[in-house]
């Protein structure tokens, strides 16, 4: 039986995961739409769309990663 510790640090662990992966999939909706149909969708956003597209894919990495620990020490 798992401790309420353990449960805790799952459950944040789980929902920092969805989160990274949901801003990961942002990301890649905002460099298509700059990029390929030339939409410019807030005039804030002063990084380049490569910048955007390789945050994205850190957030995406880094939700597998976490995804990794928890199937590990899921036992």
């Amino acid at each position: 039986m798992r401790t309420l510790k353990r449960a805790v640090i799952d459950i944040v662990a789980k929902m920092t995961m969805e989160l990274l992966r949901t801003f990961a999939y942002c990301s890649v909706i905002v460099f298509v739409l700059n990029v390929i149909f030339n939409v410019e969708l807030n005039k804030a956003i002063t990084v380049g769309p490569n910048a955007i597209l390789y945050i994205g894919l850190a957030a995406f990495l880094t939700s597998s990663a976490i995804k990794i620990y928890l199937l590990n020490n899921s036992k």
